[in-house]
């Protein structure tokens, strides 16, 4: 009977055996699909990363272009205002000196009359 019992206890721990290696397969298994989904979600993780970069990049140097342009053409509005005060100043300068130049001429002509009449003046008296 020891040597029947000794037999069984064989049997038993074969099957058990046959029980853990199937138990530890599947536990294999498991553990390299879950290691293939996170390689997956790793890939897509980083290939949207890799997206989020490109769409930043790419609003960033939209954004640049823009205020690029913003800038010359704010650059353009202040020379054309700036010219135009200039225009301004220079035309009210111009009506300045000729108003001036103007009065130069009446009085010049003030002065030649009165320069005529005291030469006249002395010429017939003397």
């Amino acid at each position: 009977m020891a040597n029947h019992t000794a037999r069984n206890r064989y049997s038993v721990q074969n099957g058990n055996r046959k029980k853990v290696n199937a138990m530890s397969m599947e536990a294999i298994k498991r553990i390299a699909e879950k290691e293939e989904q996170m390689r997956r979600e790793k890939a897509a993780a980083e290939a949207q990363a890799r997206q989020i970069r490109q769409d930043a990049r790419a609003a960033g140097e939209a954004l640049l272009r823009q205020v690029r342009e913003e800038a010359a053409q704010q650059e353009k509005d202040l020379l054309a205002q700036a010219e135009q005060r200039a225009q301004e100043r220079r035309d009210a300068m111009l009506r300045e000196t000729e108003a001036e130049c103007a009065a130069l001429r009446r009085e010049g002509e003030s002065r030649l009359a009165k320069a005529i009449d005291f030469i006249v003046e002395r010429v017939v008296k003397n």
